[in-house]
C-alpha cells in the first residue's frame, strides 16, 4: 500500500512513515484533542489517556481498514494483518524509513522516558564511541529544543571546530577477536577494516 492509497485511510493525514508491516503516526492532533495545550511534561494520567485512545480507537480503525483491504483487493474474508501499538513518543526526528530517533514515553504498555534510536549512525556498531556520544547529544538536544535550520548550521560550525581537535584514535572503533573455533584459522579482518575505513574518512 503506497502513500497515496494510504491517504484515504483513517490514519492517512497523520502518517509519517509507512513500511510493509509498520506505520509511524503523528499523534499531535490526538494529543491536542485529548489534552489541549500541554507546555510541561506529560503526567502518567495523560500518557495513559493518549495510549488508551491509540489502542482502542486509532489502531482499531486501522485494522478495520486492513479487513476491508483484504476483502476488496484480495477478495478474501481472511485477514492475517493486525496492527498493534508499539511505542508512544512525544519528540522525534525522522530522516527516512527505518531511520529515526524518538523520545519514548510508553513502549508496549511499559512506562518509560527513554530515547530510542533506529537505523541511524547511533545504532551502527562501526560508529566510534566518542562520535556516537556526540551525535546522540546533537539529536536529543535538537529535538527537545526544536532547532531550526539556522540553529543546525550554527552548531555544525562549532562542531567542526571541535572535530579538528580530535585525534585519529577518537574516530576509531576498537574490535576484539575470537579464536575459539580453530586457532590455526586467520583472523577475520572484515569488521576492523570497515570500521577503520570509516574512521579515516571521518578524520579526513
Amino acid at each position: 500500500m503506497n502513500n497515496k492509497e494510504y491517504e484515504n485511510t483513517p490514519f492517512g493525514k497523520y502518517a509519517l512513515l509507512i513500511d510493509t508491516d509498520s506505520c509511524s503516526v503523528e499523534i499531535g492532533p490526538v494529543c491536542e484533542y485529548l489534552l489541549g495545550e500541554v507546555k510541561g511534561e506529560w503526567t502518567d494520567e495523560q500518557i495513559t489517556k493518549i495510549c488508551d485512545y491509540l489502542d482502542n480507537r486509532l489502531t482499531v480503525d486501522l485494522n478495520n481498514h486492513c479487513i476491508e483491504l483484504c476483502k476488496n483487493v484480495f477478495l478474501s474474508d481472511y485477514c492475517s494483518i493486525e496492527f498493534k501499538r508499539e511505542k508512544c513518543a512525544r519528540l522525534g526526528m525522522f530522516l527516512q524509513k527505518k531511520n529515526y530517533s524518538v523520545l519514548v514515553y510508553d513502549s508496549e504498555g511499559v512506562r518509560q522516558k527513554k530515547w530510542s534510536h533506529t537505523g541511524n549512525i547511533l545504532k551502527k556498531s562501526t560508529t566510534p564511541k566518542k562520535l556516537k556520544e556526540k551525535m546522540r547529544e546533537i539529536v536529543e538536544v535538537a529535538s527537545v529544543e526544536k532547532w531550526t535550520q539556522s540553529d543546525f548550521s550554527k552548531y555544525c560550525y562549532s562542531f567542526y571546530d571541535e572535530l579538528k581537535t580530535w585525534d585519529l584514535l577518537d574516530f576509531c572503533k576498537s574490535c576484539g577477536y575470537s579464536t575459539e573455533k580453530k586457532f590455526s584459522e586467520p583472523f577475520n579482518m572484515n569488521g576492523v577494516s570497515s570500521a577503520n575505513a570509516i574512521a579515516v574518512n571521518l578524520y579526513n
